[in-house]
């Protein structure tokens, strides 16, 4: 099975979580996983582990040249359409939303693909309630 993982967050930069691992024991287990990040200045791909030494996750890392969240989000959705569809992904599992979310949950649903969302934050405690 073809399996991407979405996030908003540097793949590299910040300390091992749930979504390193469960990417990584997926493909232990004989998946392809693949993994899109936010935060490079430069288009790379790259195999990566940094939880299980026999795993192999696939870092794809689209180009944000400095034009924050904002521009990010609004390429994002072409980003994760051209992966969906040239690596013949099978499922997506989504963590966060509001950089990259809408666009991977539109492109999936366009080509079929079914999308899990796995929430990390408490998103209604985040912004201030008005009353």
């Amino acid at each position: 099975m073809n399996i991407l993982f979405t996030h908003e967050i540097p793949y590299l930069r910040n300390p091992v979580w749930e979504w390193h691992q469960l990417a990584e024991l997926l493909s232990i287990r004989g998946h392809n996983v693949y993994a899109v990040d936010y935060g490079s200045t430069r288009y790379q791909e790259m195999d990566i582990a940094r939880v299980y030494p026999d795993a192999r996750v696939r870092l794809i890392r689209p180009p944000s040249w400095g034009m924050g969240r904002v521009m990010h989000s609004l390429i994002h959705y072409f980003v994760v359409y051209t992966i969906l569809k040239s690596r013949k992904i099978d499922a997506v599992i989504l963590y966060s939303a509001p950089t990259n979310g809408w666009q991977t949950t539109i492109a999936a649903k366009r080509l079929g693909i079914p999308v899990i969302f796995r929430c990390i934050d408490i998103l209604h405690e985040l912004v201030k309630n008005r009353q």
